[in-house]
C-alpha cells in the first residue's frame, strides 16, 4: 500500500472492522481498497474513499413520493413523446452543487446507490461512514470478476460475437438502465469500466452484469432536461455535447457500449474505446 494512504486505511480499519487488503484504484480525489472482515477474513468489500467536505448532498427522493414510469412502459418501448417527454429547453434545469463537484460526488453517489437498492443490477451499496481522518467512505459489493472493459481488452484482434455470453449481458443491462430510468435516476456515465461482474456463486462460472459508479448521476423528472456536459466523450450523446438531453443519453451510451462489445471497436473513427 503507497504510503499516502497508509493513515487512511489504518482510519478504515479502526472504524469498520475491516482490514484493507489490496489497492484496486485510485484518482485525484481518492482511492478504492478491496477490504476483509478482520475477523472471519470471509466478507469481501470495495471501499471507496474520498476526503470529505461541510457540504452535505441533498435526499435523493423517495420512491413513494413520485408517481413513477412502470418498467413495462419502458420495456416496451413506448416513445418519450407519448408521456408528454418532448425535449423543449424551456425547462433546462441547472445542477445542484451536489451534482456540480467531485468533492460530495461520493456521498450523493451512495444515496443513489441506496435509492435504487432494489434493482438487480445495480452495485449493492453495504454501508457508509465518516472517519476520524476527514475521509468519507463508501462500501459496496465487491465484483470479483472484474470488468467490462477488462474483457475487452483480453479478447482476440478479430473476435467474433459469442451469443451465448454477450446477449445475456446486453439484455440485463439494458433492463438494469431502464428501472434505473423508471425512478427518475439518469446515470450519465455508462461505459465499459462502469460495468462491473460478479459471480452469482462461489466456484461457479456464471457471472452477473452489475452497472457501477453512479457519481455522475441525476435525477431527471419526466419533460426535464440537463444541460451539462458530463461523461466520457467517446460514449456521450451528441445532445450531452449540445447541452440539451434527457434519459436517452443513457441509451445512446449503452449503444456505443453494445457496439464495442459485438466488435470491439467504436461506431467512429476514434481513439481506442478505452
Amino acid at each position: 500500500m503507497a504510503p499516502r494512504h497508509d493513515a487512511c486505511c489504518h482510519a478504515l480499519e479502526s472504524h469498520s472492522g475491516l482490514e484493507a487488503v489490496q489497492e484496486l484504484g485510485q484518482g485525484g480525489q481518492g482511492l478504492v481498497l478491496l477490504c476483509t472482515d478482520q475477523e472471519t477474513n470471509m466478507q469481501r468489500v470495495a471501499c471507496k474513499t474520498i476526503r470529505s467536505h461541510v457540504i452535505k448532498p441533498r435526499p435523493c427522493p423517495s420512491p413513494s413520493s413520485k408517481k413513477l414510469r412502470t418498467v413495462q412502459q419502458l420495456d416496451q418501448g413506448q416513445d418519450w413523446t407519448d408521456h408528454g417527454h418532448n425535449l423543449s429547453c424551456t425547462r433546462k434545469r441547472k445542477l445542484t452543487a451536489e451534482e456540480h463537484f467531485t468533492d460530495t460526488q461520493l456521498r450523493w453517489e451512495a444515496q443513489v446507490l441506496e435509492y435504487l437498492s432494489d434493482i438487480p443490477g445495480v452495485l449493492p451499496l453495504v454501508a457508509t461512514f465518516d472517519g476520524d481522518d476527514t475521509c468519507f467512505h463508501l462500501l459496496t459489493a465487491f465484483c470479483d470478476a472484474g470488468d467490462l472493459l477488462a474483457k475487452l481488452d483480453s479478447r482476440p484482434p478479430l473476435f467474433k460475437l459469442d451469443d451465448r455470453e454477450d446477449a445475456p449481458i446486453i439484455a440485463s443491462l439494458a433492463r438494469t438502465i431502464a428501472r434505473c430510468h423508471a425512478r427518475d435516476i439518469m446515470h450519465r456515465d455508462i461505459k465499459p469500466g462502469n460495468i462491473l461482474f460478479c459471480h452469482i456463486m462461489n466456484g461457479s462460472d456464471v457471472q452477473e452484469a452489475v452497472l457501477a459508479d453512479f457519481g455522475l448521476a441525476a435525477t431527471l423528472a419526466p419533460g426535464e432536461t440537463l444541460c451539462d456536459c458530463v461523461g466520457t466523450p467517446r460514449y456521450q450523446a451528441p445532445e450531452v455535447i449540445k447541452g440539451c438531453y434527457d434519459h436517452r443519453a443513457d441509451i445512446w451510451s449503452l449503444g456505443v457500449v453494445v457496439h464495442v462489445l459485438l466488435t470491439s471497436t467504436l461506431p467512429w473513427h476514434a481513439l481506442p474505446p478505452s
